[in-house]
Order: C-alpha cells, then sequence, then structure tokens
C-alpha cells in the first residue's frame, strides 16, 4: 500500500472521528437539559471515571497504551463538559 492511500484511509477516519465527536457534543447538550430538569450538576466526577474505566479496559485488551486512552477520553469529556457550561450561563 503507498503512503498517499494510508494517509487518504486515515484523513476518512479522522473525519469520521470528528463527526462522533459532534454527535456526542449534541448529546452532552440534551443531557444537560435532563440534568437540570433532575437537579444534577453538569460535571458528574463519578461518570468520568466509569467511562474512562470501561475504555481502559478496552485499551488494555488491544494492546494500546492505557495512558494515551485516559487522556483522549478526559479531554472529550472535558469538552463536553465546557459546552455545557457555556450553554448553562446563557441561559443566566
Amino acid at each position: 500500500m503507498e503512503l498517499a492511500e494510508i494517509r487518504k484511509q486515515i484523513d476518512e477516519i479522522d473525519n469520521q472521528i470528528f463527526y462522533l465527536i459532534v454527535g456526542r457534543i449534541e448529546l452532552a447538550k440534551k443531557a444537560l437539559e435532563v440534568k437540570g430538569a433532575l437537579g444534577k450538576p453538569i460535571y458528574d466526577a463519578e461518570r468520568e471515571r466509569t467511562i474512562i474505566e470501561d475504555q481502559v479496559k478496552k485499551a488494555e485488551k488491544v494492546g494500546l497504551p492505557t495512558e494515551f486512552i485516559t487522556e483522549i477520553y478526559k479531554s472529550i469529556i472535558k469538552g463536553c463538559t465546557q459546552v455545557e457550561e457555556e450553554l448553562e450561563e446563557l441561559k443566566d
């Protein structure tokens, strides 16, 4: 396989990842509404811990560096939380 083809496939995966993150943020926005109705805080440390633990277990099974996966998911969760917080501030 040529380098150009490999890079093309990487670009396609990057696009998929991007749109999956967009979808996750959209769901986080919906979760904000539900959290508000239930009187729950935006950030849930236990939920973050559970998500990261689950992904780390998957990483271990396929031989990926767990620190890498941990950082990715911390970043995703932080980004979604920031979006929720910004939306909450706009309500005030």
